[in-house]
């Protein structure tokens, strides 16, 4: 279903409800159609507005008569961020001042707008739109026009029942996601169309996978679970790489295009790559695929002169100085939980550095080919150490770097796949937590598609899970799901690592007490 007939859909389902509901939403290009946002607003009896400069749409003020506990209430909140703001009715309706200027401009005039809308007769419907641009917003007034909007509901008059912000722009999973209050539901981001959980879902889903701290998991950490630590993902570091190759800048338009270029000035087509669509071929455009020709171009030299690794030995140091509490959650959950085993394809040492449970982290070939009994001894709750497993490697060793699109393309180096085999090799299920992963790994995919779902108790953890867990669950696991009557959707934790990892924790602290 798409995003404009989800809306309409949820709102439905909440007529008969006496309780309104915020639907939070972040669209990259809302208003690109505001005009048919208002028509099918319209058309189901609601009332929409676009806050702010609007590309299409005309203005006038918001109908009085004003809801004076709402605009009471929102006064109140833009004074304790330090904005003085006054809301009346006049004449031809609601007008704002800020700070003493009825002159409102940029980031102000929207704010206005919004606080006048919330305040007025318009909001008398059951189902309100109000959509504004995040361009040129700063984050004190981005923020304070969200809470605005999701944290009112109580002084809402009674005949609302949705009310719909929908924000235009990029969405940020700090801003957006990382909320217990107003996170966003519904996101548009180029071609995806991602519907996150509502809040209240994560206990329930911590309850049904997690019953006892005597159960096997495995929290494998992607590239997500480092976000929080501002460590850039994969596409950014892609398009840094292409740049460097190709000469064009990170902005250019032409930036996917001018990899092909480079590929076919080369003669660097992998096989059967050069007839693959340019727009496919662009979109499934790795890191990894992009640093095998990197690394080329280095022309012996060694993995450490590469630019794009120097960028990323800087970025992994500099997140080792932050803690958010995802990172301090993964550091307390090896001792709430006995028989855990912690892996990722991350190069950072985010999970090691600073960790005080006894742990030993495990990267290479000799290592792996060493490891397999201590895997085993901590799924039997018999090892009080717990495996860090390196599957691609660390950054402080280049070498042990699986990051080229060689590397993975042949699968798992076999000392990797029978550690990975120990853990289900003796037919007990494990829940499997992929944290942050985008399942594109290739040497990953081919050892999980030897795996037994009902063996790998697998769920997703990422605010905005990206396509390629679509495409994973629909090539790897859809006929098996099938059989136990399940699909993606009952598998996906819409939350961020900061969110869940201190949740995971708790409940795990909670079952322990209970003596579970």
């Amino acid at each position: 279903m798409d995003f404009l007939g989800r809306i309409i859909s949820i709102h439905l389902d909440r007529l008969d409800v006496n309780t309104p509901i915020v639907l939070p939403c972040v669209h990259d290009d809302a208003d690109g159609f505001a005009d048919v946002l208002e028509a099918v607003t319209r058309h189901y009896g609601g009332a929409f507005r676009w806050c702010g400069e609007s590309p299409t749409l005309t203005h006038t003020p918001p109908a009085g008569p004003l809801n004076e506990p709402m605009a009471r209430y929102l006064e109140s909140l833009c004074s304790n961020r330090g904005v003085v703001v006054a809301i009346a009715e006049e004449g031809d309706g609601l007008h704002v001042t800020v700070n003493g200027s009825r002159e409102l401009t940029g980031s102000t005039a929207t704010l206005g707008d919004v606080l006048a809308m919330l305040s007025s007769s318009e909001m008398s419907r059951e189902l309100v739109l109000l959509t504004y641009s995040l361009v040129d917003l700063d984050e004190l007034r981005a923020a304070l026009i969200w809470d605005a909007i999701c944290l009112g509901l109580q002084f809402a008059p009674p005949e609302l029942k949705t009310l719909v912000p929908i924000a235009s722009g990029a969405v940020d999973v700090p801003s957006h996601c990382n909320r217990q209050e107003g996170a966003v539901r519904l996101v548009v981001r180029g071609e995806e169309f991602i519907e996150r959980s509502a809040p209240t879902d994560l206990q329930p889903r911590l309850h049904n996978m997690l019953d006892s701290v005597d159960r096997r998991v495995v929290l494998f950490l992607g590239a997500g679970a480092s976000a929080s630590c501002r460590i850039p993902q994969g596409d950014y570091l892609r398009n840094l790489a292409i740049a460097h190759l190709t000469g064009r800048p990170t902005t250019s338009p032409d930036l996917l295009s001018g990899f092909r270029d480079w590929l076919e000035a080369n003669q660097r087509w992998m096989a059967e790559e050069r007839d693959i669509p340019a727009a496919r071929f662009e979109r499934g455009l790795t890191l990894e695929r992009v640093l095998r020709e990197e690394f080329f171009a280095l022309n012996g030299r060694p993995r450490s002169e590469s630019s794009t690794y120097g960028r990323i030995k800087s970025d992994c140091e500099k997140a080792l100085e932050r803690t958010p509490a995802g990172r301090r959650a993964l550091w307390e959950l090896p001792a709430l939980l006995p028989k855990l085993v912690i892996a990722t394809v991350n190069f950072d040492e985010l999970i090691e550095d600073g960790m005080g449970a006894e742990h030993r982290v495990i990267v290479g070939d000799a290592q792996f080919s060493e490891s397999a009994d201590l895997v085993r001894a901590r799924l039997h709750g018999e090892e009080s150490c717990v495996p860090v497993l390196k599957i691609h490697g660390t950054v402080q060793e280049p070498d042990s770097m699986v990051a080229n699109i060689n590397d993975t393309s042949r699968g798992l180096p076999r000392s990797v796949e029978q550690v990975l085999d120990a853990i289900t090799e003796d037919g007990e299920s494990v829940l499997w937590l992929w944290v942050g992963c985008s399942m594109r790994d290739q040497d990953l995919r081919q050892w999980l598609a030897k795996q037994q779902a009902s063996l790998l108790h697998e769920y997703w953890v990422d605010p905005l899970p990206p396509v390629s867990v679509r495409h994973y669950a629909q090539d790897i696991r859809r006929t098996q799901w099938a059989a136990l009557e399940q699909d993606l959707g009952h598998r996906q934790i819409t939350e961020s690592s900061d969110l869940f990892l201190p949740a995971l924790a708790a409940h795990a602290r909670a079952l322990s007490s209970a003596g579970l």
